[in-house]
């Protein structure tokens, strides 16, 4: 028994079976957006169509206010920062707060005469792809490395990131 019969959690359900009937299951291969039930179809798509845009235009907008930011305060903050990338060989991709201690680790590793640097992106919609490109051209080998590896509606999951550096070293013609 999962639960007491008659508790509201579990609507006085008995068992497994007997919950699973009053939970919708969601198929893979019949995907549904509860947003549509919310605006309508045709308002949805229209309002995922207008956010798209938005978002493809961002990436301008942000360089703008990096450089706004950089005169007022003294600090820049680009899309994609890298860290001792020159002649690195070897760079680390990583995200967020993680990739500032990665910094201690490359310079120990430079001093023990690894060539290593740091691809940090600070965006990732929109995604800074000729950025990103350009951080990682002629380098030998790219690691994707996080802190954890789980999904939230904060942070994408390290696969993803994975999938994204793959897909721009294909694209250059690296493999």
């Amino acid at each position: 028994m999962i639960a007491a019969a008659g508790n509201d959690a579990t609507n006085g359900c008995q068992d497994r079976h007997d919950i699973m009937r009053h939970v919708r299951v969601i198929e893979q291969s019949k995907p549904i957006s509860q947003a549509v039930a919310v605006l309508g179809g045709a308002p949805y798509s229209y309002f995922r169509y207008e956010l798209h845009r938005a978002v493809m235009q961002a990436l301008p907008v942000y360089e703008e206010s990096a450089r706004e930011f950089a005169v007022l305060f003294g600090r820049r903050h680009p899309a994609v920062e890298t860290y001792r990338c020159e002649d690195a060989e070897i760079v680390y991709f990583m995200i967020g707060s993680f990739a500032t201690k990665a910094k201690d680790a490359i310079d120990r590793q430079r001093d023990s005469g690894l060539k290593v640097g740091l691809v940090r992106p600070r965006l990732l919609r929109p995604y800074p792809a000729d950025a990103l490109r350009h951080a990682l051209a002629g380098k030998r080998a790219v690691a994707v490395i996080d802190q954890k590896d789980e999904g939230s509606a904060f942070h994408a999951p390290a696969w993803c990131r994975h999938r994204d550096v793959r897909r721009l070293r294909w694209a250059r013609g690296a493999a």
